[in-house]
């Protein structure tokens, strides 16, 4: 496990969400077939945890060449996410 694992564990991130993430953070943006080759991961726990990822503010998605590309947002953004969680607040 990596510091950035134990980071984001520790910031309410599941185990997959963490590895969905990280794998976005260093394809730099990704189709979900890139993900799902990079984690190994079932199609469905990919999309799962990108919706998760989605839902927090951590993630964004766009339609590129008619397919969902999806990416991390800005630090700031990602920054607000982690001075929430904590300050035990659950959304951003």
């Amino acid at each position: 496990m990596t510091t950035g694992d134990k980071v984001l564990l520790s910031y309410g991130l599941s185990k997959n969400e963490t590895t969905v993430f990280l794998s976005l953070v260093d394809l730099g943006g990704a189709f979900a077939k890139d993900l799902i080759q990079k984690t190994k991961f079932h199609k469905n726990i990919v999309y799962e945890n990108l919706y998760k990822l989605i839902e927090k503010g951590l993630v964004s998605e766009i339609l590129l060449e008619n397919k969902k590309y999806f990416y991390c947002e800005s630090p700031q953004v990602i920054d607000e996410y982690v001075k929430k969680k904590t300050r035990g607040v659950s959304r951003i």
